[in-house]
């Protein structure tokens, strides 16, 4: 199934789709972990995952721990 479409599908169940940004970034890296554990642990639809700067080569390392760890769609959000 498409992103779309489990967005859409989750819409379907008439209450309001909230989507998550977590920005992998080292500057983040304080508050990682605990956003990870948030969205898991509270109804999100999605997750966007982006940022403005990338400032250390543990960028990607990150995103794959983020698509690990939730099993919920993700979307690249520059």
């Amino acid at each position: 199934m498409s992103v779309y479409r489990k967005i859409i599908n989750s819409k379907k169940k008439s209450k309001p789709s909230v989507i998550a940004l977590i920005d992998p970034d080292k500057k983040n890296e304080d508050i990682f972990y605990r956003q990870i554990e948030y969205v898991k642990n509270n109804d999100f639809s999605a997750v966007l995952i982006g940022g403005s700067l990338i400032m250390d080569s543990k960028y990607r390392d990150r995103v794959r721990l983020i698509k690990k760890s939730i099993s919920l769609p993700v979307i690249a959000f520059p």
